[in-house]
């Protein structure tokens, strides 16, 4: 059962891409679409089609049950994790690993200036708000 309830603010700046009207995932103005996640694995196929395609997100649902009536709105957010593909008890590197994978994309990516040759390298580039930047290392 639930033991406690908690309430914490956090801020958050999604990138433009994905809280863009045009996107069409845009959620709760700066939120991208909640992500269901099974041991750190997005359990959707469409959410993964979403990591790949945007980069990390976080995202909201909003929830409402009439046994707990409130005033208040409350929500569920996701945040999509460094490897959202594969539960983490499978991840197939170390965490040094990736950290040396995403400091290899940094300087690559952020050598890029034009969008064109970022999405050229769109396996470990995300060109998001003008500049072009490394993913995650995500297997």
């Amino acid at each position: 059962g639930i033991d406690a309830f908690t309430r914490t603010r956090f801020k958050v700046k999604n990138p433009g891409n994905v809280v863009a009207s045009s996107s069409g995932i845009a959620a709760h103005v700066d939120f991208g679409p909640f992500v269901a996640f099974e041991s750190g694995n997005a359990t959707n196929p469409d959410s993964q089609s979403l990591i790949q395609a945007y980069g990390g997100f976080v995202g909201v649902q909003s929830q409402q049950d009439r046994r707990w009536p409130s005033i208040t709105p409350y929500y569920w957010f996701s945040v999509t994790g460094w490897c959202p593909n594969v539960p983490y008890y499978q991840v197939p590197m170390t965490r040094q690993k990736a950290e040396q994978i995403t400091s290899n994309r940094t300087r690559l990516c952020s050598k890029l200036q034009e969008q064109a040759a970022c999405k050229q390298r769109s396996n470990d580039c995300i060109y998001a708000e003008g500049v072009c930047i490394a993913r995650d290392p995500a297997p």
